[in-house]
């Protein structure tokens, strides 16, 4: 088995004759954070279901823990952007999560034991173990999020995808799930699509900065360098002058 949880090997992506990734190469680690920045329609939601296996690539080669995307996508659990759905649907939180375990139950069969135990672990995770309970329409935005995390954690899986997971929810929300993230990346690898720029301030392994290609990535003194920000953004770069990093070599796309 490879000793890496990801590897891209020179990742082209087309979607109806566009060139929406291109050349991407970057083996990621277990047990790290990965935070991926870009403009809007730069690829990130792309480059996920790539990893998902929701789309194929055009080029290139995707391996996850050294398997084809189609077997290695079993040990990855995703959040994806606009979870919150209908505050009045009407499920408890304990359901709402043992959707996370239907591809280990199978349809038409009944949950188990060790489903339930892995729901109740999943929700403990995010501490939400004192309502699993409730019904879902009776609980905050930042609560409901952290459901469906949970949802994902209660599939066991080694790596977690979250495609702006904080959009909807309120700063102490946000700062709830950026600690319980870095929490979870000592159990499994954690990979966050975001436009927040205040998550590099916590514990960070790899920037990655996309615009269609990987313009740089590294530890985020390294990956978020002026250039870097400008092959990404423009001339809006002067909205994070916060960011004041080292230089580093960026991969221009002409």
């Amino acid at each position: 088995m490879s000793s890496y949880a990801i590897q891209l090997n020179d990742l082209d992506l087309r979607i109806e004759n566009r060139l929406v990734l291109e050349n991407i190469s970057i083996n990621i680690e277990p047990q790290k954070l990965i935070v991926v920045f870009g403009p809007n329609g730069a690829g990130k939601t792309s480059l996920l279901r790539v990893l998902l296996g929701q789309l194929k690539p055009t080029r290139g080669e995707v391996l996850i823990f050294g398997e084809p995307v189609e077997q290695g996508r079993l040990q990855i659990g995703y959040v994806p952007q606009h979870v919150l759905g209908r505050r009045d649907f009407p499920i408890t939180v304990e359901k709402a999560v043992m959707l996370g375990r239907l591809s280990k139950i199978g349809l038409f069969r009944r949950p188990q034991r060790s489903d339930f135990e892995a729901c109740e672990e999943a929700l403990l995770n995010v501490g939400l173990e004192a309502l699993a309970q409730k019904p879902l329409s009776d609980l905050s935005g930042g609560q409901r999020q952290r459901v469906f995390l949970a949802r994902a954690l209660a599939g066991e899986p080694r790596i977690l995808l979250l495609d702006e997971a904080t959009s909807g929810v309120d700063a102490g929300a946000k700062e709830n799930l950026y600690d319980l993230l870095v929490r979870l990346k000592e159990q499994l690898t954690v990979v966050f699509v975001t436009h927040d720029m205040s998550v590099v301030s916590r514990a960070v392994d790899v920037v990655m900065c996309l615009n269609r290609t990987l313009v740089s990535h590294g530890r985020p003194e390294q990956a978020l360098s002026d250039e870097a920000l400008a092959c990404m953004y423009g001339d809006r770069t002067s909205l994070f002058t916060h960011c004041n990093v080292s230089h580093v070599h960026v991969h221009k796309h002409e």
